[in-house]
């Protein structure tokens, strides 16, 4: 007996909707599997992440000889310029490593970063270049490190003004810098004759 074409079409619905209804439960399934497995790596890099940070803390202990309250500050700053900049937590503790190796104490360390990071930013540097290059002008000059942020502004701006990029600037300054010292110049004189060099091509 022929059906009807209503019958058909009832027919048709339904047979979609098994289709579709087996379709959504593969997809479910999938989905769930798909979950689960970025689940489980994105737990896996945060557990890597936070022994990488630790990891990263205990250079910084051993180049500091810091303890207590002072390893806890130091913690704590490498944590706030990993959630409030581009820069991660781990990027931080390596520059508060190298300022450290510098010769700048916890505290000092911990006032140097921002100098740090605003030097990275406009260099478009890493954290721990940053640091070796400002340490180099800083110590360089004879200048102490609470002028740190002097420093990076004085060297973003003669690297704006001239034809080099400020780790290029910072590079020279740092052969520059003990003469200049030595004869009696500034920081920011000595930075304006190094960008007139640079823009002269020497």
């Amino acid at each position: 007996m022929a059906m009807k074409p209503i019958e058909i079409v009832i027919n048709a619905k339904d047979e979609a909707s098994k289709v579709f209804d087996g379709l959504n439960t593969k997809l479910k399934a999938v989905a769930a599997a798909v979950a689960t497995y970025f689940g489980i790596n994105a737990f896996a890099s945060v557990v890597k992440g936070a022994a990488d940070f630790e990891e990263a803390m205990d250079r910084v202990q051993a180049a500091t000889n810091a303890s207590g309250e002072e390893l806890a500050q130091l913690k704590a700053a490498a944590e706030a310029a990993g959630a409030t900049t581009k820069f991660t937590a781990i990027e931080a503790a390596s520059a508060l490593e190298n300022l450290a190796k510098a010769g700048l104490n916890g505290k000092e360390a911990i006032a140097a970063l921002p100098a740090v990071m605003n030097m990275a930013q406009a260099g478009g540097v890493s954290l721990a270049d940053a640091s070796e290059r400002l340490t180099g002008v800083v110590m360089g000059m004879g200048l102490a490190f609470t002028e740190s942020g002097r420093v990076a502004d004085v060297l973003a701006m003669g690297a704006n003004a001239s034809r080099t990029s400020i780790t290029g600037l910072a590079e020279a300054m740092s052969y520059a810098a003990p003469i200049a010292k030595t004869v009696g110049l500034s920081l920011e004189s000595t930075t304006a004759i190094v960008a007139q060099f640079a823009n002269a091509g020497i």
